[in-house]
């Protein structure tokens, strides 16, 4: 392998193949051809499936982090997928341990805590963000459950 100084690339993993000894490079591949389509596929996956974010305030946290499971119910306008996977989820910039859908109803678990927690309680921000699996349409607004609490959400994406 060799790195050409005429490569048409840039940045790290430009290498191409010489075809010999002083002779110019049988194939010379640069990043010039993928990255539009690159680009392309990824604009095209974000247009069809836009992250929602789910935004409450006043939200009880626990040592930093939301505790127990919080269920969104989305106004009718919104299409909701049958069934939506943690890894597409975050609550709060962590992926839940479990997602439940029933009709428009979401119940979102979060992971359990592990070794000792502290007694800090205080009301802060939940964010919650799908990066799949909601079409929110013209809805700007959710309600929230944790518990016996109920909240406004706000809707953005």
């Amino acid at each position: 392998m060799h790195a050409s100084a005429e490569s048409r690339g840039g940045g790290f993993g430009n290498f191409e193949r010489r075809g010999g000894r002083g002779r110019e490079p049988e194939s010379a591949p640069g990043y010039d051809e993928a990255v539009p389509a690159v680009l392309a596929i990824a604009a095209a996956v974000a247009a069809a499936s836009p992250a929602v974010h789910v935004a409450v305030s006043g939200f009880p946290i626990v040592c930093g982090e939301p505790r127990g499971s919080v269920t969104v119910v989305f106004p009718a306008p919104v299409r909701v997928a049958p069934s939506i996977s943690p890894t597409t989820v975050r609550l709060n910039g962590t992926m839940p341990e479990r997602i439940v859908v029933v009709g428009r109803k979401v119940t979102i678990t979060p992971p359990r805590p592990a070794g000792v927690l502290c007694d800090s309680i205080a009301l802060g921000p939940l964010t919650i963000r799908f990066s799949a699996g909601l079409r929110i349409g013209a809805a700007r607004a959710a309600i929230v459950t944790h518990g016996a609490q109920r909240f406004t959400a706000r809707l953005s994406g």
